[in-house]
């Protein structure tokens, strides 16, 4: 099965979209370097190239899934090769961008106080298990780190990426299967059960309950998923999942107008 014409394609169309990512991420840094070497008094840091990283991947999955879908169809590519060569780019793109961020971490942090998300995430547990993981302040510097949690943090970008990307596919592919009227349901009574219904329900009913035990959760979550094994198994897993929910709703799907 060759999926390498898919896999070229859709890095090439990766590659537009990042490159215009890193070259904001880029400017933004610079100017936080230049600032700081202007005004030597200033104690400003940098840090989480990830962030940026994580909002592009997932974007990338939902919008260009539909267009990739279309193009190769047309050429008479089967889905089973579609599948296998998007996925792949994904994955290629996730560990791309895994080794960027920690390159360009090592690199801006000789000029400017810098950590990546996971030496913060990791910093912050090791400070206080139960600490506001949204919140916490990532001060630890990339110079500091060792090879061992180095490697770790490549790990878990390349795994937080690749799912995210993969989450992309998955709703991309819903709603290219759904109906007008199912799509209008969906965008409206999602975001109206989880910023409507859900909040009023925990602020009348349940006290705020619903709101600690979901903080709860992803904080236990976030921590446990620091563990380079138990990492490694979760996240292997939901990606396992969502490729799989995104191949059972491709291989049926009908090449629309």
């Amino acid at each position: 099965m060759n999926i390498k014409p898919v896999l070229r394609y859709q890095l090439h169309e990766y590659f537009r979209v990042f490159s215009t990512t890193y070259e904001i991420v880029y400017v933004l840094i610079i100017g936080t370097i230049i600032l700081r070497y202007v005004k030597p008094a200033d104690t400003g840091s940098a840090s989480g190239i990830e962030f940026a990283t994580m909002v592009t991947i997932f974007i990338v999955g939902l919008a260009l899934f539909k267009s990739a879908f279309r193009f190769f169809s047309s050429y008479g590519v089967s889905r089973k090769r579609l599948f296998f060569g998007l996925t792949a780019a994904m994955g290629v793109t996730a560990a791309a961008t895994s080794l960027l961020d920690m390159v360009n971490a090592a690199i801006f942090s000789r000029f400017v106080p810098y950590s990546t998300l996971y030496a913060g995430l990791l910093q912050n547990r090791q400070q206080s298990d139960h600490a506001d993981l949204l919140m916490a302040e990532f001060r630890l510097p990339y110079h500091e780190i060792t090879l061992s949690l180095l490697a770790r943090n490549f790990l878990w970008c390349l795994l937080s990426y690749f799912a995210l990307g993969m989450l992309g596919f998955l709703i991309a592919a819903l709603y290219y299967r759904m109906g007008t009227t199912q799509k209008i349901l969906v965008s409206v009574g999602v975001p109206a059960v989880f910023f409507i219904l859900i909040p009023l329900l925990d602020h009348n009913v349940t006290g705020g309950r619903i709101d600690a035990a979901l903080s709860n959760f992803w904080t236990h979550w976030t921590l446990w998923g620091l563990n380079p094994g138990s990492d490694l198994a979760t996240r292997l897993l939901l990606i396992a999942m969502l490729a799989g929910c995104v191949w059972l709703l491709l291989r049926r799907a009908e090449v629309k107008a």
